[in-house]
């Protein structure tokens, strides 16, 4: 049996309940040791690069509502990134939880849709994912952030449009006159 044998199984599109499946334990593996890899890949940015990590570990603490410092600002890098450091049993431990528990279930999410993707590129095969990646989710955060702020700006718009007009006239109409009157001056 080959590598990639082991670490893909065939599912047929149709089935209804993966939980069905006859191999679903192996499933269940898959995703589970895909999630591990994200975490380990998440823990490698933590050692090699830092700015990555902070920008992955803000976006994660905004979704989850996470108040509180970074671990990259509280943990001294020790042996493997996250998993080993002097400074872990000092910390309030309930923040430690909290904030360790949003980046693996951010990884287990992202580790789940990555499968699932290439469930459908891979022929109906569900296989481990080896090599993560958290560019999808800072896409994602980009375009919230550029839908945000197209939001207020448009908003900004509209209170200024409101302001600009007097409490005398109407706002849906448009005063023609007047445009006519300003662009003959413009042609003159």
């Amino acid at each position: 049996m080959k590598i990639n044998e082991m670490n893909s199984i065939y599912v047929d599109p149709s089935i209804e309940n993966i939980e069905r499946h006859a191999e679903y334990e192996k499933i269940h593996k898959i995703m589970t040791r895909s999630a591990y890899h994200y975490f380990d890949h998440l823990s490698d940015l933590f050692e090699r690069e830092p700015l990555k990590y902070a920008e992955i570990e803000n976006i994660i603490y905004e979704k989850h509502k996470i108040e509180g410092p970074s671990l990259l600002e509280i943990l001294k890098k020790e042996g493997k990134g996250i998993y080993h450091s002097e400074l872990l049993p000092q910390m309030s431990e309930n923040f430690l939880l909290e904030g360790i528990q949003a980046l693996f279930i951010e990884c287990q999410n992202e580790s789940r849709i990555a499968v699932l993707n290439n469930y459908c590129r891979n022929g109906y095969y569900f296989e481990e994912m080896r090599f993560p990646d958290f560019r999808r989710l800072i896409d994602v955060n980009k375009g919230q952030e550029k839908l945000a702020f197209k939001k207020r700006l448009a908003e900004k718009k509209f209170q200024a449009l409101i302001r600009s007009y007097d409490n005398n006239r109407p706002i849906n109409r448009i005063n023609f006159w007047r445009m006519s009157q300003s662009n003959s001056r413009n042609s003159r």
